[in-house]
């Protein structure tokens, strides 16, 4: 864990970045600073699961442009008119995945759609929200709705898809390679069944090049960085 922190705040420097904390300062804090940086220094945000674009007034102040892309076809409207007065950001309306062009099913979450997946709950999370219908959408990869080009300017990732996240990462294919920093949910396991656990989407990122910039406490959820090595 040592030798991960000591690469981290290597990372972290060749960004500019010099990570203190005193013990006060709240790690929620420290961790929207730091991405906060890496975006400025990305230049432009793939938010890939948006909802109803709860970040778009923060992303506004950091000056960037932003691509959204939101499965739902309901929460996309939302998300338009979120976005419509904010200059810089734009969405699509695609559902993200590891193949091209299938049909597969959209389960509707209760809790105004913000879980919905095409993975199904666990009976565990009946707590949380519950199930309240299903929309058939069609699966595309990400490298086949976004070009190379475009890529090329969203060079910071927010993926929050409900446990289908290696599944959008596969989908990627070669515009992973222009990705330089990322944000993902960690959990010890997926709330949906078939769901990926973190560790499996960390070894994934390992091997495409990119490092966590720490280690997480995965008894909860938890927002984690990943830095691509060398960049």
């Amino acid at each position: 864990m040592k030798a991960v922190m000591r690469t981290a705040v290597r990372l972290l420097r060749s960004f500019g970045i010099f990570v203190y904390r005193e013990e006060i300062t709240p790690a929620a804090k420290l961790l929207r600073r730091i991405e906060d940086r890496l975006i400025s220094r990305a230049g432009g945000i793939l938010h890939i699961g948006a909802h109803f674009g709860q970040e778009a007034k923060r992303y506004s102040l950091l000056n960037v442009p932003v691509l959204w892309i939101e499965a739902n076809p309901e929460t996309y409207d939302v998300l338009i008119r979120t976005i419509s007065h904010l200059p810089n950001q734009s969405a699509r309306n695609f559902l993200l995945g590891d193949v091209e062009d299938i049909d597969v099913v959209f389960h509707l979450t209760s809790n105004d759609s913000a879980s919905s997946s095409i993975l199904q709950p666990k009976s565990e999370t009946s707590k949380h929200f519950h199930l309240v219908g299903d929309l058939v959408l069609t699966m595309r990869r990400l490298d086949s709705v976004l070009t190379e080009v475009e890529a090329a300017k969203y060079r910071h990732w927010v993926i929050d898809v409900q446990g289908a996240e290696l599944l959008v990462l596969t989908g990627a294919g070669d515009l992973l390679n222009h990705c330089q920093s990322l944000l993902i949910e960690a959990k010890r396991e997926s709330f949906y069944q078939n769901g990926v656990p973190f560790y499996e989407i960390r070894d994934f990122l390992i091997r495409h090049g990119f490092i966590n910039l720490w280690e997480v406490d995965l008894s909860a959820e938890e927002n984690i960085l990943f830095v691509r090595t060398g960049s």
